[in-house]
């Protein structure tokens, strides 16, 4: 299946380097479409079918919260956001509000391929101090108490328990976990489905943040290669 990838910069040799990439790499990625402004990509993404909206954030970076919170109401494309600023709490607060990953500019193209990949299935993309940060970020501000949580737990069978700690444990994609555990990707799909009702999360936002609170990460990184 070819992931469909929409760019949003206002830097031209942006859209130069990662056309030629796709094209070169040959990986089931494509471009489908590139803006320079984002009131025109605004325009342009309602009628495309987009796997992953690829967004430099440094021309606007007092605007992210609503860019990104304007994009999700009208696709329901993956945000993975690019940037060569060190301001941490600007990304973190870019995955806080729903994107799913933070790339600098200075990425290799491996990285940028990978990260487009497991976005895409969902996956977060986030360094170890990223991660260890949101974490704590999402314990201060969640609304249900542990105890609600630990409540959840009672609720799930062994094996969606062995598949939260298989996930939030994992740098592996979806395709890769569901082979491990031996299981088809639209059965580990309503796994998912299953223990998100029961935990009382949305996404693996959600579920990361669950794992967090409930000691069932180990400390590693969503992705260790950043």
């Amino acid at each position: 299946m070819t992931l469909h990838v929409f760019l949003i910069s206002d830097f031209s040799l942006i859209h130069d380097g990662i056309s030629a990439l796709f094209k070169v790499e040959n990986q089931n990625i494509e471009l489908i479409g590139t803006s320079t402004l984002f009131a025109q990509a605004i325009d342009d993404i309602g009628e495309m079918q987009i796997d992953v909206i690829l967004l430099d954030i440094d021309s606007e970076p007092d605007e992210v919260s609503v860019l990104i919170n304007r994009l999700q109401t009208i696709v329901k494309a993956k945000i993975l956001l690019l940037t060569r600023l060190n301001n941490i709490e600007l990304q973190d607060m870019a995955i806080l509000q729903g994107a799913h990953g933070v790339l600098r500019k200075d990425t290799t193209a491996g990285q940028l391929l990978s990260a487009i990949k497991k976005v895409a299935e969902g996956e977060i993309w986030l360094d170890r101090a990223a991660t260890g940060r949101i974490f704590v970020e999402f314990s201060r501000t969640k609304n249900k108490s542990t105890d609600l949580n630990a409540d959840g737990m009672d609720l799930l069978t062994k094996r969606e328990r062995e598949i939260i700690i298989y996930i939030v444990n994992s740098n592996s994609s979806s395709k890769v976990i569901a082979n491990d555990l031996k299981i088809s990707e639209s059965t580990l799909r309503n796994h998912l489905t299953t223990i998100y009702e029961k935990l009382g999360v949305a996404n693996r936002h959600g579920l990361l943040s669950y794992a967090f609170e409930n000691n069932l990460i180990n400390n590693h990184p969503s992705n260790p290669n950043l």
